[in-house]
């Protein structure tokens, strides 16, 4: 293979998985790293979990784009199949292989357990659960999260492990802010016929559905890891961090007008959702 159609590939993989890298290889590095400060590190077991985290996002995007190559056209046009840099049977082929390294490497890890669950849930929410916007984001999502730290965690094999209560909070929160993604994709969800929030009750309603779903996910959150915050200064500089972006997000989607303001909205609450896990694993 020549030099320029690998360099076409190694792009065409990241804009595979460019729109959701953050959400989750961001945080599952951000716990990985604090496994570098706190006890004495494994090399190869900390490479292993970034191919991990890699083929983690990347088998949940790719079957993502197979099914839904109609919306890609229109919302994501530069992703590699939309585009035609891949194929439908390249893409298959890619899926099939990752969902064997994303296994072995599970199995490797130790955490087969999670690894299989995620392609199940993924698996669902891909092919069947992206239909309705409850099971999309507040189902499929809120347990792709849980499933997302568990993995995380358990690579790290940190001294203190946050309990499966606090995990269970912040991927409700996570899972609770992910309706936001749904504002910015609403042309290319129509042609699926995808019963995403603003398509069914109309902007105005889903906007106030969209901010009650947050405002749970926020108390929720702020109510349990306020009383387990100590009075290090970073941790509570942090929890006034959150609470601020938390404030942001709610305002920036009652003035959002514009696809560049929805996709905004969306960014706010990935870094939002980032911020929950620093401050999992540093409280």
């Amino acid at each position: 293979m020549k030099t320029v159609d690998i360099l076409n590939e190694l792009k065409s993989l990241f804009m595979c998985i460019k729109h959701n890298a953050s959400i989750v290889i961001v945080p599952g590095t951000i716990i990985m790293l604090f496994e570098i400060t706190s006890n004495e590190w494994n090399g190869f077991r900390l490479i292993l979990g970034f191919v991990y985290l890699f083929l983690f996002i990347f088998t949940f995007d790719l079957s993502n784009q197979i099914n839904g190559l109609t919306e890609d056209i229109i919302n994501k046009p530069e992703r590699p199949l939309a585009s035609g840099n891949w194929n439908l049977k390249q893409a298959w082929r890619y899926l099939i292989i990752s969902n064997l390294m994303l296994t072995l490497s599970g199995l490797v890890l130790g955490i087969l357990p999670y690894t299989l669950a995620w392609i199940a849930v993924a698996s669902f929410h891909n092919f069947w659960g992206h239909k309705n916007w409850f099971l999309k984001n507040h189902i499929s999502l809120t347990i792709g999260a849980f499933i997302l730290l568990n993995s995380a965690l358990r690579i790290s094999n940190l001294n203190e492990m946050p309990s499966q209560i606090e995990i269970m909070i912040v991927s409700l929160a996570g899972g609770m802010g992910s309706v936001t993604q749904d504002f910015k994709d609403i042309n290319g969800d129509k042609l699926l016929e995808r019963r995403t929030l603003p398509i069914m009750f109309g902007q105005k309603i889903a906007i106030i559905i969209t901010a009650i779903s947050l405002t749970i996910g926020y108390g929720i959150f702020d109510t349990y890891f306020l009383f387990k915050s100590t009075n290090l200064l970073t941790t509570e500089a942090l929890f006034l961090i959150i609470i601020l972006v938390q404030i942001l997000n709610l305002f920036f989607l009652f003035i959002g007008k514009s696809q560049q303001d929805y996709k905004t909205i969306y960014d706010i609450f990935k870094a939002n959702f980032i911020l929950y896990v620093s401050f999992l694993v540093i409280v």
